[in-house]
């Protein structure tokens, strides 16, 4: 039986991310050689980037224009009305992407997608998202990185590591600050499986807050990296007078890649 090969499904919004996004996903294509799918969606800031006067093949044009910015490489473009969230999400599960990317704005930004919007979408879909921060200057990453908690079902996140280590060619860094009995099982779990695909990985452990383990792990690094994260189940209650912790790590000052894995009982797997 033949292999679907599942597609990169990546939101473009035209603004001043885009370029850096582009460098993105050129590596990407580069190694990892999967179709990769543009969707745009008309909203209230496409009069801003076209002109209030823009007819849908000024649109298609440009998105012909950034995929050739690409490599040219295989893939669909989408062209749709509505929320960028919704539609990004939609648009991931009618396709059965293999994981999204997307370019954000700052987590308070008000008119184009910011890390504290994209955030609650995550949280419902099953398919992770590779999200660049608006402070992000490409260069390739050199390490995936985890933030090691207690939690049982951040065992799922073992295959996603191994993924991206095995196909962009990384080193993993499980990073951890406790030697509480549950984070040691993560720990020993996580290790198996990478030794299992023979994947290079180290260990460290951080001092600091323990809720404040993934932030550390960003902060540490001063070389490019992907930070995976297993986002929140919710936001919490104090969101509701602080930003969302994970919103802001989206939005990161360091400018540091964030790989979401997102809390689902059907959370999608790959195939290592």
């Amino acid at each position: 039986m033949e292999t679907k090969t599942q597609h990169i499904l990546v939101y473009i919004d035209f603004s001043s991310l885009s370029e850096n996004l582009s460098h993105w996903l050129s590596y990407i294509y580069k190694t990892l050689n999967k179709p990769i799918d543009l969707l745009f969606v008309v909203d209230h800031n496409t009069d801003i980037i076209f002109g209030k006067n823009h007819s849908r093949s000024d649109i298609e044009t440009s998105m012909k224009a950034y995929r050739a910015s690409l490599g040219n490489p295989a893939g669909n473009d989408f062209i749709r009305e509505g929320c960028n969230c919704s539609l990004l999400s939609q648009i991931a599960e009618e396709t059965d992407s293999l994981f999204c990317i997307s370019a954000v704005h700052s987590h308070n930004d008000v008119q184009f997608l910011s890390s504290s919007t994209i955030v609650k979408m995550l949280r419902k879909s099953r398919i992770p998202c590779l999200i660049i921060p608006k402070k992000n200057q490409f260069n390739e990453p050199q390490l995936v990185s985890l933030g090691t908690n207690m939690k049982r079902d951040q065992k799922s996140v073992a295959p996603w590591l191994a993924y991206l280590s095995k196909h962009l060619n990384l080193p993993v860094l499980l990073a951890f600050n406790t030697n509480d009995e549950a984070v040691k099982n993560n720990i020993q779990f996580i290790e198996k499986f990478l030794k299992k695909h023979d994947l290079s990985y180290d260990k460290i452990k951080l001092k600091g807050n323990f809720f404040a383990l993934d932030k550390l792990c960003i902060k540490r690094e001063t070389t490019p990296i992907i930070h995976s994260l297993y986002l929140k189940e919710y936001a919490g209650f104090l969101s509701k007078i602080f930003p969302d912790s994970d919103a802001k790590l989206l939005d990161n000052p360091c400018g540091q890649a964030v790989f979401c894995i997102n809390p689902q009982k059907d959370l999608f797997i790959p195939c290592t």
